[in-house]
């Protein structure tokens, strides 16, 4: 073999010099390491260990030792990332479990938490949620990294406090960190945290019958599973099971859930168009709060032969915006229900426990549905756990003849079940719905008070109980509030892409210092965001005046929606489905001279004035000049209150 063939031969391996270089260099020490790392200009504090920057250092030298006049062959090979490196994985977790067990840490160290989180979410969580969360946007240097909780209140991990108004989307009825709840779970915890899946695990017995015994109706038996998305594929499952009946009937707007089931029976295309084809049976979706399209819908399908397992609904709709139906809503569909041999599912997963003022929010109606979601707050905000329950009667298919038709491995462990059990007898023997009526009723005032008087941002204030909700007249404006009482210590829902309605549902331990507190913050983001939306239109008015007639080459894609984000003054029209906010046009497109945009009657269009967005400035428009105000912005038709748009696009 010749010399030059023997080099031939000799294929680097360099992920295993790469390992081997690194355990050699990490032998140094992070002291003698670091002001190498330096001179290659690598920030040591930039790893949590050792080994990890040791290997920045070896790529740095391969990459420092590149000599453009020579062959780099060797030198330029990339070396792929270490597919398993258990040894930096036993530190990292080691790291981090040493600072869960102090009770304080020093600043340095919460910064590099706050560091840590926000690059483990970018790069092996979900980078998305990053750019939508007002605790990254609003959180300064260093975005806020929750930590601690206690009663309606939490801390970060550089100790900036908040008052808690979103709850955990219901999750935290009876506050953060109950003591009660908490000490039911370390009790159990000492005796065993899950269960064999053989023997009998008494408290999942104890929990059930706490729900029969609480739960409305003839309910009696119930599943335990993890997430209030189980508990709605459960009860669906069950619906299917016991009628031999594939259909369901559901409302707009709904929210059950995200998994596959749970989705195709929830009422959002934004979570639904990106998944395609969902459950293969018939799913039919109703105006929620009309009883009469409910009964219309089973009719119909009863005379085409579509069998219809169930209806869906929630008491209160949650994520759409505590949205109270008309009173005679439930009454009507459970008698439709009945009617038509149908079983009526209601999931309570976020309105149940006290949360509308009610028990349980069909309570409210004193209606007995056959099949009932729970979740969120039966955990007490301490361990997560959820339920489907229903009658014996219904329940006999999941019992005979094969009793392990459904089945978990976690759900209901017997740390869940303490957590459940405890936060059951808090809920009962403090009758804390009552108090989620009282101190709903004193946040529900308030908030109509500012609605009045700040009504070109705020378009009304929902719900009942402390599942309330703000609607403004766009997203952004929403997101304008919410961060705003964010910047102000005040938590509440509403991301940058899902801030039109923004709910407040505080856990019920909030003080009246603290909801006093809340409306004065509210009311100082409301007048901050009214002076930036002011601005916002200020800018806007200093645009290119739109050319009547003129054309010029668009700046946009083919098809561009028109936001509504400059709404001043703002009325809810009736009409046909498509809205302002929803209208795509393809390029140049003519739409007739008498042509009128009328709004969707759930999403509110400016009746006063809306500015152009800035991509329309350069595209064809056609107005009348008694449309067009001196700044170029659009006004509305003085007798219909529609704003006429011509050849647009």
């Amino acid at each position: 073999m010749t010399a030059s063939e023997s080099e031939a031969d000799m294929k680097p391996d360099l992920i295993a010099a790469r390992k081997l270089f690194s355990v050699a260099l990490s032998q140094l020490g992070r002291e003698e390491l670091e002001p190498v790392a330096e001179a290659l200009g690598i920030d040591p504090r930039d790893f949590a260990n050792v080994t990890k920057l040791a290997k920045a250092v070896f790529d740095a030298v391969r990459e420092t030792g590149v000599d453009d006049e020579s062959d780099n062959t060797i030198l330029s090979q990339p070396v792929e990332p270490d597919e398993q490196d258990l040894v930096t994985a036993e530190t990292y977790a080691t790291k981090w479990l040493d600072i869960v067990k102090e009770n304080t840490i020093d600043d340095a160290t919460a910064k590099w938490v706050v560091a840590e989180t926000t690059r483990n979410f970018a790069d092996h969580f979900n980078a998305g949620w990053l750019e939508y969360r007002k605790s990254v946007t609003q959180g300064g240097d260093y975005a806020c990294t929750e930590w601690r909780g206690s009663g309606s209140e939490f801390e970060d991990v550089l100790g900036r406090k908040f008052i808690d108004c979103l709850g955990g989307f219901g999750m935290f009825n009876l506050g953060w960190c109950h003591p009660e709840v908490v000490a039911a779970v370390q009790a159990q915890l000492q005796k065993s945290a899950q269960c064999s899946q053989e023997l009998l695990d008494p408290l999942r017995g104890v929990l059930c019958r706490l729900l029969a015994m609480t739960l409305p109706g003839k309910i009696q038996y119930a599943f335990l599973v993890n997430s209030g998305a189980e508990a709605v594929e459960g009860a669906l499952k069950l619906a299917k099971v016991f009628t031999g009946r594939t259909g369901f009937i559901t409302s707009t707007r709904a929210f059950h859930g995200k998994s596959m089931g749970a989705l195709s029976v929830s009422g959002k295309a934004v979570f639904r168009d990106p998944v395609g084809t969902l459950y293969g049976g018939p799913v039919y979706h109703v105006p929620y709060g009309d009883a009469a399209s409910v009964d219309r819908t089973l009719e119909s399908c009863e005379i085409a032969g579509i069998g219809i397992a169930a209806v869906i609904m929630e008491p209160i709709q949650g994520e759409a915006g505590a949205i109270v139906p008309p009173d005679d809503f439930w009454p009507r569909i459970r008698a439709s229900t009945l009617r038509h041999n149908v079983l009526l599912i209601a999931d309570e997963v976020q309105t149940g426990l006290g949360r509308t003022g009610k028990l349980w929010g069909v309570d409210h109606w004193g209606i007995e549905p056959d099949i009932i979601c729970l979740g969120k707050a039966l955990g007490g905000g301490v361990m997560p756990i959820s339920a489907f329950c229903s009658t014996k009667e219904i329940w006999q298919r999941m019992m005979y003849p094969n009793p392990f038709l459904h089945t978990t491995t976690t759900g209901g462990n017997p740390l869940a079940c303490a957590a459940a059990i405890a936060a059951i007898r808090v809920t009962v023997r403090d009758k804390v719905w009552e108090t989620a009526a009282e101190k709903g009723e004193y946040l529900l005032v308030r908030l109509r008070r500012l609605a009045e008087e700040y009504s070109d941002i705020i378009h009304e204030v929902t719900g009942r109980g402390l599942l309330l909700a703000l609607h403004f007249h766009d997203t952004v404006t929403g997101y304008l509030v919410a961060s705003g009482m964010f910047k102000r210590g005040i938590i509440i829902s509403g991301t940058l892409n899902s801030a039109q309605a923004v709910r407040i549902e505080p856990p019920f331990v909030i003080s009246e210092k603290q909801m006093d507190e809340v409306i004065v913050k509210l009311e100082q983001s409301l007048i901050e965001t009214r002076g930036e939306l002011r601005a916002l239109r200020e800018r806007q008015a200093h645009k290119p005046a739109l050319a009547t007639g003129a054309k010029a080459t668009p700046h946009h894609p083919a098809t561009a929606p028109i936001p509504i984000n400059m709404a001043m003054n703002t009325t809810t029209l009736s009409g046909s489905p498509t809205s302002l906010a929803h209208l795509v046009a393809p390029t140049n497109t003519t739409i007739p001279t008498n042509a009128m945009l009328i709004p969707d009657p759930a999403i509110p269009i400016p009746s006063a004035s809306m500015l152009l967005p800035e991509h329309l400035a350069t595209n064809t428009m056609m107005i009348p000049e008694q449309h067009m105000s001196s700044t170029g912005a659009l006004l509305p038709d003085p007798t219909t209150g529609t704003i006429p748009h011509e050849h647009l696009f």
